[in-house]
């Protein structure tokens, strides 16, 4: 959320930070918690630190960067894009399983 500039950053609803750094915090099993924080130490303090700082490093990260092939390079730079993207993802890969055309797939109404 922070790099993306989502205007809450780390606070944004739909970002799991806080459930990582909190003790105590009811995340009702959407995330675990505890497997992610023993890659970093079996001490839960000293894991939230560094899952903090680990956070917070530099990185060369691109928001919902994807490759369409080694030629093209595709950033998705807004929600509408991202869920675009993904909604025609989907398309191809459900055609690609059933062996028809995209056109049959998008047609289906829910």
């Amino acid at each position: 959320p922070v790099k993306a500039k989502i205007k809450d950053g780390l606070k944004y609803k739909w970002s799991s930070y806080l459930s990582y750094i909190q003790k105590n915090q009811d995340n009702r099993g959407i995330i675990e918690r505890r497997v992610i924080l023993e890659l970093f130490s079996t001490n839960e303090d000293q894991a939230i630190k560094l899952f903090a700082e680990y956070t917070f490093q530099k990185n060369d990260d691109v928001f919902l960067e994807y490759k369409e092939d080694t030629n093209n390079r595709y950033t998705i730079s807004s929600q509408k894009e991202a869920k675009d993207f993904i909604v025609n993802f989907l398309i191809r890969q459900i055609a690609n399983l059933l062996g028809v055309n995209r056109g049959i797939v998008y047609r289906i109404k829910p």
